[in-house]
């Protein structure tokens, strides 16, 4: 198979954009991307405008295709839309120690901070994965773009934590709510449509990765799997200081969302739609059939343990539904 070498820079920050405009709805599997001239990555940068923590952008490569191995001082969680391949890793310039995880769609992937990657398709049809990074928020501290590319600095403990683990596994001994199907993993976490999920309770099953080191030694993204065991089923209406990037892996349902002081929309989902939360943007999830299942991408981790817990979440007035 002939192999297309791709080259990206370090947070394809030229590519085109797409606004959360009209029904708010994205389908990242079937919308049209555009060649960028000047990385040559089929993509779209999701959001602009709307977030301000985060930067989401769709990816494809081609039947066969590679992406040139790059690293960035952010972190970056990587979800698999369509196709399959594979993604090595190496931690410095020491690529003698090289790692590599084979994914397909409904995986997560997550890069060590600053560490070296390259994807690779294999298949014979193109590759689409969605990257949400933390790029916004190291480029407000530093304000230098040079700094942030040319930084070689390697988080060796970051990197042997999440090398060693392969497989995730079960962490803690929670007995109620989303510490009870807290997990630890490495930069690959796999088959997250179908796998089986423990019960975290107020009906619903789920995995949880907190922003304390549990995938790829991450401190600042989180990210939670729910499935609802019932249709009636519901999350209570809340906010939160971070912004939150939603992507249902089966089953329908819908979200209202509502901005301080605007008026509530409807957002009917259903397998393979994703919408964005803005930040303190009120909001909440139903489901309309048994076992539709989500999954949540948030830095939540950047806004922990810094003196302002009181106001990081928030139920909607009137609510009476605690959030765990």
């Amino acid at each position: 198979m002939r192999t297309l070498t791709i080259f990206v820079t370090l947070v394809l920050a030229n590519v085109p954009s797409y606004a959360q405009t009209g029904s708010e709805l994205i389908r990242p599997k079937e919308m049209p991307l555009s060649m960028d001239k000047e990385t040559g990555v089929p993509a779209l940068r999701i959001g602009q405008g709307k977030l301000h923590q985060i930067d989401v952008t769709v990816v494809e490569i081609p039947p066969g295709g590679k992406l040139a191995a790059h690293k960035h001082l952010a972190e970056e969680m990587i979800l698999i839309i369509s196709g399959k391949g594979y993604t090595t890793m190496w931690n410095g310039k020491d690529s003698g120690k090289l790692q590599k995880y084979e994914w397909s769609a409904g995986d997560v992937l997550s890069p060590p901070l600053n560490a070296w990657h390259q994807h690779f398709n294999t298949s014979d049809t193109p590759a689409r994965y969605v990257s949400i990074t933390t790029a916004p928020l190291t480029e407000n501290v530093f304000k230098d773009a040079a700094f942030l590319k040319a930084n070689d600095v390697t988080f060796d403990d970051r990197w042997n934590k999440a090398v060693s683990i392969r497989t995730p596994e079960h962490f803690g001994n929670a007995t109620q709510g989303p510490e009870t199907v807290r997990f630890l993993a490495g930069p690959l976490f796999s088959n997250l449509r179908n796998r089986p999920l423990g019960d975290r309770g107020s009906g619903m099953l789920g995995v949880t990765i907190s922003a304390d080191g549990d995938m790829a030694g991450n401190r600042l993204f989180e990210w939670e799997l729910r499935e609802f065991t019932g249709a009636d089923s519901t999350t209570p209406e809340h906010r939160h200081v971070w912004e939150t990037v939603y992507f249902i892996l089966k089953g329908e349902g819908y979200a209202t969302l509502q901005r301080e002081g605007g008026p509530e929309r409807r957002l009917d989902w259903k397998e393979g739609d994703m919408f964005l939360v803005e930040a303190n943007e009120y909001h909440n999830h139903r489901p309309v059939s048994q076992g539709a299942r989500f999954l949540q991408f948030k830095a939540s981790g950047y806004f922990r343990n810094v003196g302002i817990d009181r106001w990081t979440m928030q139920n909607k007035p009137g609510t009476k539904v605690n959030i765990r």
